[in-house]
């Protein structure tokens, strides 16, 4: 009876340990699947970090450009040239000066930087002379004129010129602008009643006006007499009450 209970109790600690042992592999099993896993939820995140880099700099800001791109080949033509350089000084534009000019006129130009400030500079006309053209801008008692080749160099600014006016120059200014009917350049140079009058006169603006060779001064004012045949064209230009502009126009 002692033997076959030993027996019995030796057979029954023999099945606890096998189930024991089958219990602790099954556990390690479960424990590894488990590491897989996590170790694969955590490369996810990492993958979507990394490609996410490109496309925050994919939407950094541009960067600022300017409003008037400056040309980098020959102008068409002179008349072009004069007016990009023109506004290539206004702006000051160091390039754009460059671009349409020679060394010379560029010099000149940037010389001249101190008088791009101040009331607008008004277009009163371009025309075309000995291979040349000349456009000209006016303000009170001031003029810029700007030559361009048409020839050698071509399509390039030669020269530029900044001039401070006299009563028969701004008198001579005044008729051309009028001339040619840049409004804004004759009321640059005028007083409001004097340009109404110009204005006024606008049927005779092609007469074939010609220039005295000097204007008369007297009482604060001097009058530029300009003739187109029998007609006259008084053109009074103020000397002290209003220096510098023209005061009144009379034709006759």
């Amino acid at each position: 009876m002692n033997r076959r209970t030993v027996g019995t109790g030796a057979a029954l600690l023999a099945l606890v340990a096998a189930v024991a042992g089958c219990s602790s592999s099954s556990h390690k099993a479960a424990s590894t699947t488990t590491t897989v896993r996590a170790s694969t939820t955590t490369r996810a995140p990492a993958t979507a970090t990394t490609t996410s880099a490109p496309v925050t700099s994919t939407t950094a800001p541009p960067t600022p450009t300017t409003a008037s791109p400056t040309p980098t080949t020959v102008p068409a033509d002179a008349q072009t040239a004069d007016m990009q350089f023109f506004n290539a000084w206004v702006t000051h534009n160091a390039s754009g000066l460059a671009a349409n000019g020679t060394t010379a006129s560029v010099n000149e130009a940037t010389a001249q930087y101190a008088h791009t400030a101040g009331a607008t500079w008004e277009l009163t006309n371009c025309q075309g002379a000995a291979g040349s053209q000349y456009c000209t801008w006016v303000r009170a008692a001031e003029d810029v004129v700007v030559r361009a080749s048409d020839v050698s160099p071509v399509n390039r600014v030669v020269e530029f010129q900044w001039n401070a006016l006299q009563a028969p120059d701004i008198a001579q200014q005044f008729v051309t602008a009028w001339e040619f009917g840049a409004t804004n350049a004759v009321g640059a140079l005028a007083t409001t009643s004097a340009a109404s009058q110009a204005q006024a006169l606008s049927a005779h603006h092609t007469d074939g006006w010609q220039a005295p060779s000097s204007c008369d001064g007297t009482a604060g004012s001097f009058y530029c007499t300009y003739t187109a045949g029998s007609h006259k064209l008084i053109v009074q230009v103020g000397d002290v009450s209003v220096p510098h502009q023209i005061v009144s126009v009379t034709y006759q």
